[in-house]
């Protein structure tokens, strides 16, 4: 879980018992080695191999931590100006809710190139619109288009 106003990561595991997985607590800052530091994390998801991947919001990152209590940024200099909700999906892509950019970004963590595709929300049908080259997996930006994955509409 994010404990985000002590700036760590923690597990919670059988029997209540809490570990802190990532962090300094009550120490902000920007850091991948060891003491890996964060700065307001704000949301986190794993993947199927066991890595977290959080989303550091003052620190505009997202990062990863292994199995192993790595940290890193996998994705660095990717525009990404305020990650705070992170979902993994079965392909391993991330999803990045970034609050100060207005979108949903879909980050392809698997790939060498990390690649970013930058989708937003219809107001009007509340379905999520992404670049053609996000549909087909590429990088490169073509004109919107519509997919099927639906963003509820706000209230």
């Amino acid at each position: 879980m994010a404990d985000t106003y002590n700036q760590t990561i923690r597990k919670v595991a059988a029997g209540a018992v809490v570990t802190t997985l990532a962090g300094v607590g009550g120490m902000a800052g920007y850091s991948d080695t060891a003491p890996a530091l964060f700065d307001f994390p704000a949301g986190l998801a794993t993947d199927a191999a066991g890595n977290v991947y959080v989303g550091d919001a003052v620190n505009s990152a997202v990062r990863e931590i292994t199995p192993a209590g790595t940290v890193s940024t996998p994705a660095k200099g990717l525009p990404i100006m305020s990650p705070n909700g992170v979902a993994v999906d079965e392909g391993g892509n991330v999803y990045v809710a970034d609050v100060r950019g207005n979108s949903i970004l879909k980050v392809a963590m698997a790939l060498p190139a990390r690649s970013l595709a930058r989708g937003t929300r219809d107001p009007t049908t509340g379905t999520a619109r992404w670049p053609h080259s996000a549909i087909r997996g590429r990088s490169r930006s073509t004109p919107q288009a519509r997919c099927t994955w639906q963003i509820p509409a706000t209230t």
